[in-house]
């Protein structure tokens, strides 16, 4: 710095055109220079040194005399110059200075300097007022909060196609809770005023709550968004209006990040909304029909009334999600996507047939469930690969379960569309007058990949445990009598353990969730020698339970239109 300049731009009254300054000085950690008054013009001061000096703070103090209190200023900038020593700094163009510091009263209404009404003006005579120009902590919080936030901008989208998806999610998080952790050291650590420590406090507690949520609840991001923005923004104003002394509701009081992110949050839902209103209209009548075939079946209040007493009273007797074996005794299965694992040898790439290829046949299948890590009971299923290869094992054990059921209870098959020459059902009483009709009945088919990581992604939160239906089945029955028997033979049935009931049968079912579709859904184990020796009768299969009239919509179009829906 070789010249300085003050501008004062208000001072304390209207009616004075002059501006009191004294003992400017300039600072270099605890070394102080003095610069020389070259001239006054008013409510300009320009300085000059005797040699060029490097600064990191300056400043001023106001009249000795109790008549300056008028003149004091209330608004102030700061420009320096490096131009040469010789150089008159009044001549200087204004492209030659540089604005290094500026001052409102308007911003810092709790400096001294700034109270319109003083009991003893003596005591404001001659006081100091310090100009810090390093970089101050609440810079520094905020260049870590931007830095933060382009890291969660474009880091996490980034880390999760490169498969680090619990980097991406802390990414994303960080954004909020290591925001939150330096305001609140900031308010701690720094010398702020009250209402500066509980701003820079109480927003930094917010920031690490919605932060925490978004790393560890991710699932309650969205419904919490709009309650962080109006919060932080209520907040904020709140105590900027108690800084200040008024009521003020700006764009600046609500913060503008909260402000767009409120928006960007309302902008989504409105268009949700939308889209699901657009996807009830889809399934509109098919809605109609469900509700219609529900009105047919509570026609008969007391079967209905007696099934759900029996469902109700059903011992869950199983954990609802997906574990590994006891046996710690085999190999491992890599972790590669299903169907596409490839072997390198010799340098050479040579495709492999997929898990679902290689388990055709129950030799193969029994081959691939002995690569599986089988690890301490209590541990949870954590990749697809585990839980295909269980479901590949308990298929055929769990179709043979099926009909050992079908032949039990009064129940209907649904025929293999490719050799059933347009039948739909057939009974296991069929089956008995013709075994070579057996060949007609469907085959348990296993969840297609692609919907299994869809639901994991959106239902599940990404934990592959709670998928509990990769082999499902469906039973269908004429009417409710004979679903009610059915239920009480599967419940008294010693092989099978049922871990999870959900009933829409059920009076207080909400309809729609399900597109009107109603059905009771078992989620269940079968333990037998076979399961127990290849050490998957802890694999949680899905069996349905079908009226006839609710299969006979869903087979013709209406699943076809929930899927949409979906």
């Amino acid at each position: 710095v070789s010249h300085a300049r003050i501008t004062v731009l208000r001072v304390r009254s209207p009616h004075v055109k002059n501006a009191s300054i004294t003992g400017v000085g300039f600072l270099k950690d605890c070394e102080r220079f003095n610069p020389t008054l070259v001239a006054s013009r008013g409510t300009q001061f320009f300085y000059s040194f005797d040699r060029q000096v490097v600064v990191n703070g300056w400043e001023f103090y106001t009249g000795s005399s109790n008549s300056s209190f008028s003149h004091d200023p209330l608004a102030l900038e700061m420009h320096v110059s490096d131009e040469s020593l010789e150089v008159d700094p009044t001549a200087l163009s204004e492209a030659r200075w540089t604005l290094i510091s500026k001052f409102d009263c308007a911003l810092s209404s709790t400096t001294e300097l700034c109270h319109s009404q003083v009991a003893n003006i003596t005591r404001t005579r001659n006081q100091r007022y310090h100009f810090d120009l390093r970089i101050s902590w609440e810079a520094v919080g905020e260049i870590i909060g931007m830095v933060l936030r382009l890291t969660a901008t474009f880091g996490t989208a980034a880390l999760a196609c490169a498969g680090f998806i619990f980097l991406g999610k802390t990414a994303s998080a960080s954004a909020f809770h290591v925001a939150g952790v330096v305001d609140i050291v900031i308010a701690v650590f720094t010398p702020l005023d009250t209402l500066g420590f509980w701003q820079s406090f109480l927003w930094g507690v917010l920031e690490l709550g919605y932060g925490l949520v978004m790393q560890f609840k991710e699932e309650h991001t969205l419904t919490l968004m709009p309650v962080f923005c109006v919060a932080g923004s209520f907040m904020n104003t709140l105590l900027i209006d108690l800084r200040e002394g008024h009521l003020s509701i700006t764009l600046v009081t609500l913060r503008p990040n909260h402000t767009f992110l409120f928006f960007a949050w309302l902008l989504f839902y409105v268009w949700r909304q939308y889209l699901l209103f657009q996807s009830f209209k889809k399934i509109e009548r098919d809605i109609q029909q469900y509700h219609q075939l529900w009105k047919e079946v509570a026609r008969d209040p007391v079967n209905l009334a007696e099934l759900n007493d029996i469902v109700a009273k059903i011992e869950v007797q199983a954990s609802v999600v997906q574990h590994l074996p006891r046996s710690s005794t085999a190999g491992s299965l890599r972790r590669t996507p299903i169907g596409l694992e490839n072997s390198r040898r010799g340098g050479t790439s040579q495709r492999r047939p997929s898990l679902i290829q290689r388990g055709s046949n129950l030799s193969s299948i029994i081959e691939v469930t002995r690569t599986v890590t089988f690890v301490p009971w209590h541990l949870k299923i954590d990749s697809l690969e585990q839980l295909y290869a269980q479901a590949l094992v308990i298929q055929p054990v769990f179709f043979e379960k099926m009909k050992e059921l079908g032949s039990r209870c009064e129940c209907l098959f649904l025929v293999d569309e490719e050799v059933g020459g347009g039948k739909r059902y057939i009974s296991w009483a069929e089956t008995i007058e013709d075994p070579e009709s057996r060949a007609l009945i469907r085959r348990p088919v296993l969840k297609s990949v692609h919907r299994a990581i869809q639901k994991v992604v959106r239902s599940y939160n990404g934990d592959v445990s709670r998928l509990m239906d990769i082999v499902r089945y469906a039973l269908v029955f004429e009417d409710i009598v004979k679903l009610k028997q059915a239920v009480e033979i599967i419940r008294d049935d010693p092989a099978i353990y049922i871990a999870r009931v959900k009933n829409r049968f059920d009076q207080s079912y909400i309809s729609m969730k399900s597109g009107g579709y109603r059905d009771i859904c078992l989620n269940i184990r079968v333990s037998n020698d076979y399961t127990r020796k290849f050490f998957v009768d802890n694999h949680l299969c899905e069996l349905q339970l079908v009226l006839k009239s609710f299969m006979d919509l869903r087979s013709e179009k209406g699943h076809k239109n929930y899927r949409v829906f979906r």
